[in-house]
């Protein structure tokens, strides 16, 4: 670590510091005073400021071919989607697998590196206040479409086409009308990658679902495999010279095209080429454009723009190159003032060549401090070396003007437009943004009318959906010679002018955000794990500038930040009763006097050196600590007390439970009481009515002198057995009389007729009346008066 900036040396091999566990570690929450040297921890840095100062900040992702650019970009949005809070859907996987997505359609096999990015790429990730993501956006600047046509020896095409036989079916691949790989001449300057069918098979399949996963539907996913196809076969037609003297060429295998109509026109073998090859480029330009806009689509994250608090942006750039043959992409890529407006100026001219440009590049460096920069060869051969910082780089210029031009020919492209595919039509109708990409466009490309069945049965190639014969007589007329001279449109704009365009971007995204660097330094020329070249390590850190930073950072004041973001970052620091209105306040009230010369306030800015910022933040850090502790104090004290009320409440209202429990089973013990209670009543009253009955019975007999004596009862109990015996009360009815008497009649059990209502006569005929109130107690008896005995 030196300061924001990051070295990152590439293993060559996996190494496992890039786990979960090591996720944990490094997150943004924790703070190290000196932290290890990790691209997380650098990842951490960057997502902690912008949670604290919600502005933007933007990383650097730099260095040579081959130095770990692009897996370092992808651990680094990994960590950013750790740390963010948990999400419901999957926008942090699509975020991740996009890189992927991008290395098969943008990435090739070079010398330096097997999976070299040809494209510079700005990814942009938004967040909300509370740092969840909202969404990504994909900027993509600079594609190297030239590789689609042309490749250096031991160097490969796009991923894509090595994938895309590896991985696709037989028939898919019979309907796109492509033969075996090998026979491609496009796919014929590496072997080795032809015959990597495992690897690149797993990298179709995944590919295939990532497509499905940013909404591209089958029939897209169709059509894109059909611009793939077509890409291979145009580059498959080869021109011959029938006659040198006349110019005329001719196509070898005409079944390339299967046009219905054929037109000739004068062009020589290397403009017939040039576009042959032009048109596959563009269609392999827009279909990546397509691509790029459909991610773009599936993650932007427009519908909640005004969630947004900040963007952190990661910027993966290609790094200095240096390879067997370099020419107009190495130059793109390796920059030197003075050589870009040269091109442009002779690529404007419709005569202008290749050794035009290498006369006027000399020229405009002749007896000029540049001329000690650049070396030219004796002769006239078309090319140069420019003595970088990083090294001396020979330029072949041969084909540059082309390649800069990078003009299709106006038939080709109205047949394009003239489509009667919907979606090819939108697709190169629509025009390049300013960098020029389609992928930022606000055009709507419809879809396509080619289902998977339709490719099989319509195989017309592009070229047969309008009738080229008629666009071609109408614009060329009579055919003649060839000629030399360069059709250029006035609105044409080339290759370079959109790569200034880019840059400008670039750094105007950059400007207005807080940057961070990470300089990825490659140990070996050759790539081996375990292998430490020092000199070349230290010739990258000098033309890298990494050791002029670290100067500057010690000597001059590196940490700026604004007024507003000072006093907001730092105010707590300040005791309480200090009024803060202005940084000086704050520096003056807790800035050691062995500070003093490490800081200065400017109008807008305050700028600081290392060491007080690190002072600062350590001093931040532990009040903020000291602040959780007592806070985490009081909540745990205040969550006691709680828990304290909480439980005497649940006490409370445990007793008034059981309370109303006891009273509930004491009332239903009280009505349960008084219901046996009544129901023992009720019974006792029952057999009350019967006593009484019998004992008036008994009553009434012996009133009416029917009582036995008892004598006669003692003499007569032998001798009347039967009546006693026999005599019992079978039945007592009655019936409601005159005066409300109830007449009752008692009979024997010898009586038959007892269902009628007749009186019966019980024993001597005795009839018995009863009243419905009860009986009225007999007087009682007088004593007689005792008589005297007579003498």
């Amino acid at each position: 670590n030196c300061g924001n900036i990051l070295l990152a040396l590439n293993p060559c091999k996996p190494i496992p510091i890039y786990d979960d566990k090591q996720h944990e570690f490094y997150d943004w929450r924790t703070f190290q005073t000196d932290p290890p040297a990790h691209v997380f921890n650098m990842g951490a840095r960057v997502y902690r400021a912008m949670r604290e100062s919600e502005s933007n900040q933007v990383v650097l992702v730099c260095g040579e071919s081959g130095a770990g650019k692009t897996e370092t970009a992808k651990h680094l949005v990994k960590h950013f989607m750790c740390m963010c809070p948990d999400e419901t859907g999957d926008l942090h996987q699509r975020i991740v697998e996009i890189n992927p997505l991008l290395e098969a359609f943008g990435n090739a096999k070079t010398i330096m590196n097997d999976n070299s990015s040809r494209f510079a790429k700005y990814l942009e990730l938004s967040f909300r206040s509370d740092g969840q993501v909202l969404g990504a956006i994909v900027r993509d600047y600079m594609l190297e479409k030239s590789r689609v046509v042309l490749q250096g020896k031991n160097e490969g095409n796009f991923h894509i086409f090595y994938s895309l036989f590896a991985g696709a079916p037989k028939s898919k691949l019979s309907e796109l009308g492509l033969q075996k790989p090998e026979t491609y001449r496009v796919l014929q300057s590496c072997g080795e990658l032809l015959r990597d069918t495992a690897h690149y098979k797993e990298m179709y399949d995944h590919q295939m679902a990532v497509l499905h996963k940013i909404g591209l539907t089958q029939d897209e996913i169709d059509i894109v495999h059909c611009l793939l196809g077509a890409v291979l076969n145009i580059t498959q037609i080869e021109f011959q010279e029938m006659d040198r003297s006349s110019g005329e060429l001719n196509i070898r295998d005409m079944e390339l095209l299967r046009v219905g109509e054929t037109i000739t026109s004068f062009k020589s073998l290397a403009q017939a080429e040039d576009g042959r090859d032009a048109l596959a480029k563009t269609i392999y330009e827009r279909t990546f454009g397509f691509i790029v806009r459909k991610i773009n689509e599936n993650l932007n994250p427009s519908k909640s723009r005004m969630l947004k608090a900040a963007d952190i942006g990661i910027l993966d750039i290609a790094g200095f190159e240096k390879l067997q043959m370099n020419s107009f992409e190495q130059m793109s890529i390796n920059p030197r003032n003075g050589i870009f407006a040269s091109l442009d100026e002779i690529s404007k001219l419709q005569q202008g060549n290749d050794m035009m440009f290498v006369q006027k590049v000399m020229n405009n460096v002749r007896d000029k401090p540049l001329k000690h920069y650049l070396t030219f060869p004796k002769g006239e051969r078309a090319e140069f070396c420019v003595k970088h910082f990083a090294g001396q780089v020979w330029y072949n210029c041969n084909g540059i003007l082309e390649k800069n031009r990078d003009s299709l020919n106006q038939d080709l492209m109205s047949c394009l437009k003239a489509s009667k595919d919907p979606f090819i039509e939108d697709l190169f109708t629509v025009k390049k943004g300013p960098t020029g990409t389609i992928s930022a466009t606000n055009f709507n490309i419809r879809k396509s009318k080619r289902a998977g069945g339709d490719i099989q049965r319509k195989r017309d190639n592009l070229l047969q959906q309008a009738n080229l014969g008629k666009t071609l007589t109408d614009k060329v007329g009579k055919i003649g010679r060839a000629t030399d001279i360069v059709y250029m449109p006035r609105d044409h704009k080339t290759v370079l002018s959109y790569t200034q365009k880019s840059m400008s971007e670039l750094i105007q995204k950059m400007k207005y955000a807080e940057p961070y660097f990470i300089r990825c330094i490659k140990p070996n020329m050759e790539l081996r794990p375990g292998r430490f070249d020092e000199h070349m390590v230290r010739d990258q850190l000098l033309y890298n500038g990494i050791v002029e930073i670290a100067k500057i950072r010690k000597m001059a004041f590196a940490i700026r930040k604004s007024h507003a973001d000072f006093v907001k970052r730092y105010s707590m620091l300040c005791p309480s009763g200090i009024k803060i209105l202005k940084p000086a306040n704050i520096t003056d009230a807790i800035v050691p006097s062995y500070f003093q010369q490490a800081y200065r306030i400017g109008k807008h800015k305050v700028f600081m050196k290392e060491e007080l910022n690190t002072w600062l933040e350590k001093y931040l850090y532990v009040r903020q600590n000291s602040a959780a502790r007592t806070i985490t104090r009081g909540i745990r004290r205040k969550s006691e007390q709680k828990r304290r009320e909480r439980l005497e409440r649940e006490r409370r209202e445990k007793e008034r439970q059981e309370k109303l429990e006891r009273e509930r089973r004491e009332r239903e013990q009280r009505e349960k009481e008084k219901k046996e209670q009544e129901e023992k009543d009720e019974s006792q009253r029952g057999n009350l009515g019967g006593t009484k009955r019998e004992t008036l019975f008994n009553t009434t007999f012996q009133n009416k002198g029917y009582t036995p004596d008892s004598s006669e009862s003692e003499e007569d109990s032998d001798a009347e057995p039967e009546f006693k015996s026999s005599f019992s009360v079978d039945r007592l009815r009655g019936t409601r009389g005159p005066k409300g008497l109830l007449t009752t009649s008692i009979s024997s059990s010898t009586s038959t007729n007892t269902d009628d209502d007749t009186e019966h006569p019980g024993p001597s005929g005795v009839k018995i009346q009863m009243e419905d109130r009860p009986p009225t107690p007999p007087p009682p008896r007088t004593k007689e008066p005792e008589k005297k005995k007579q003498p």
